[in-house]
């Protein structure tokens, strides 16, 4: 009883007063005197191998956390993202992360119906994607990366290329004057997003939006 009073660091009337109770709960003797020193009866002995389980429960409670560790990561990550940021973005990473990363995989989807909602309900980790200068709802974090403008694509020695560079650039009139191909893209919004090749026919109604893109990181 002294011994093991001072492996706990309690005087040993303390650690007789907690043996009566112990004895009270289980009711057990649990250790006896016999031959000049304590033994454990048949009862504690069965409940040895529980109260170790149940120390080492209360020691991995309180130990702190391995430090993360990437490469030993294991998931499926799920993006959605527009289609310059995957070649221009993620495509490097992920030929990078899937040497170091082996057992990250990727997801990766440029449409995704109910994209916020999706998010909320963890079916999506993250988007790279357009919002179209709207702030997305509360509880999201969101991080521009970076804006882009239109360009006009035209055939060589197209007229507009002598217009642009005689007059230093562009007007909505100058394209109008061409036929053009328009493509309209459902972005953040329920909605077509104009871009160059509708608006140059409604010149007098709209102005060139400033900034003409921007991509932001939703997550």
């Amino acid at each position: 009883m002294t011994r093991a009073a001072e492996s706990l660091g309690i005087t040993t009337p303390t650690a007789s007063r907690r043996l009566a109770r112990a004895r009270e709960w289980f009711g057990d003797e649990l250790f006896i005197y016999s031959a000049g020193r304590m033994v454990p009866t048949r009862r504690m002995i069965e409940l040895e191998p529980v109260c170790r389980r149940m120390i080492e429960n209360l020691d991995e409670l309180f130990t702190s956390p391995q430090p993360f560790d990437p490469r030993k990561a294991e998931g499926v990550i799920r993006i959605v993202a527009v289609d310059n940021a995957f070649l221009t973005l993620l495509s490097p990473l992920i030929v990078e992360l899937e040497a170091t990363v082996p057992g990250v995989k990727f997801e990766i989807y440029d449409r995704y119906s109910n994209m916020l909602e999706s998010m909320r309900d963890a079916k999506i980790d993250l988007a790279i994607y357009s919002t179209e200068g709207k702030a997305v709802p509360a509880g999201f974090i969101e991080m521009p990366l970076f804006t882009s403008d239109h360009v006009l694509l035209v055939r060589r020695n197209h007229p507009l290329k002598a217009i642009a560079a005689h007059n230093g650039g562009l007007t909505f009139e100058d394209t109008a004057r061409f036929k053009h191909i328009g493509i309209a893209l459902a972005m953040g919004s329920t909605e077509n997003r104009f871009i160059i090749g509708q608006q140059c026919n409604l010149a007098d109604k709209i102005s060139w939006p400033e900034p003409a893109f921007a991509l932001n990181l939703i997550f």
